[in-house]
């Protein structure tokens, strides 16, 4: 599936790319969403939050990566 979004990203350069997925991205393939998006000169920060600080009831992590174009 990252290999379709990353081809949209890279066809349609928005400004911002919000990318979420599970917490098991951590050990199976972030280094490869944030070196292809650095490839195409995508400035990322990254971070985990809880669904429970977002006021949802269970405690399931989730990524967020932010994709900020450079330039």
């Amino acid at each position: 599936m990252w290999r379709e979004m990353f081809r949209m990203i890279h066809q349609c350069r928005p400004a911002i790319a919000l990318i979420e997925n599970p917490t098991g991205l951590l050990s199976r393939g972030i280094a490869t969403v944030l070196e292809d998006l650095s490839k195409i000169r995508y400035v990322c920060e990254w971070s985990t939050i809880p669904a429970y600080c977002l006021g949802l009831p269970h405690e399931r992590e989730r990524v967020f990566i932010i994709a900020y174009a450079d330039g």
